[in-house]
């Protein structure tokens, strides 16, 4: 037997990961906090559910697999090992990051413009990579992103996660058509005409999160999931408020235009975020009131 009960409230898991708290928890996997034993440090461990979506779970985890070990950067969550042999507990090994979610930073209100050309231009260089070697990670919104605390007392570093419905260009469809894999509140609209997804569709999605972590505020109600509320998406790009800073504006404006040919490049996202975080404090914004 690979998994090994320690107490109730850890497990050794092949003889090598010590399962600790449970920090997650979706439909095809549950993500543990962990030891591991061997190299002495700590894990995130994804251990994929055994149920009757187990095979589409698989499927998945062989994807996230695979997608995972095509990149490396500092702004992506790395994989560190796999066990996907069927018949045994099955699971990805990837880094710990030592941090909250942006979904939950932004419980306690809209960030500092600095803040958010930081994590833009973090995220934004790994989904430079990603797209160069070919991947669409299709879910990128805040209880995706971490935020990495430095162990020096420095600035926190962005790191992307959850590549579970991430895909090749061009790869065949996973899904049957009409149906939309991604989250709603920050998917591109060409998506919502199914559209084959692009990498122009992960930029869309980051400018929403980068909007939201401005504002404080959704740019499309979570509740508007209905034909009307999809409707609305195709034909409208988000409400930039008044009070957001031109340099802003001028940025928002181009990640969530409607037509994806339209919008920058990862890169060139990159590129205007650290312009961004070198314009002077005190400049004039602005937001909505910050929050540290």
């Amino acid at each position: 037997m690979t998994l090994d009960v320690v107490s109730p409230a850890t497990a050794l898991l092949d003889d090598r990961y010590l399962l600790q708290e449970r920090v997650g928890r979706g439909g095809m996997s549950t993500v543990y906090h962990a030891m591991d034993t061997r190299m002495e440090r700590p894990v995130a461990i994804k251990m994929i559910h055994e149920d009757d979506r187990a095979a589409a779970s698989a499927d998945r985890a062989h994807t996230e697999k695979a997608l995972l070990a095509a990149v490396d950067h500092r702004s992506l969550v790395t994989l560190y090992d796999a066990q996907l042999i069927p018949g045994r507990p099955r699971y990805l090994v990837m880094e710990f990051v030592d941090g909250p979610t942006l979904a939950r930073r932004l419980t306690s209100g809209p960030m500092r413009p600095r803040q958010v050309a930081r994590f833009t231009r973090d995220l934004a260089e790994g989904l430079a990579v990603v797209h160069a070697a070919g991947i669409i990670h299709r879910d990128v919104k805040p209880s995706n992103i971490m935020l990495a605390r430095d162990a020096l007392g420095g600035p926190w570093t962005a790191k992307l996660a959850d590549f579970g419905i991430a895909c090749e260009v061009g790869s065949p469809r996973m899904t049957a058509p009409g149906v939309v894999l991604g989250t709603f509140a920050y998917m591109a609209p060409e998506l919502l005409r199914d559209a084959e997804p692009g990498t122009a569709g992960d930029v869309f999605s980051l400018g929403l999160v980068a909007l939201e972590a401005l504002t404080g505020s959704l740019a499309y109600p979570a509740n508007g999931s209905g034909r009307g509320a999809a409707t609305a998406r195709v034909m409208n790009p988000p409400a930039i408020p008044d009070r957001i800073r031109d340099d802003w504006r001028h940025l928002l404006e181009r990640m969530t235009r409607l037509d994806p040919a339209e919008r920058p490049t990862a890169a060139e996202a990159a590129l205007s975020a650290e312009s961004l975080m070198r314009v002077r404090r005190g400049a004039t914004t602005v937001v909505a009131p910050e929050t540290a």
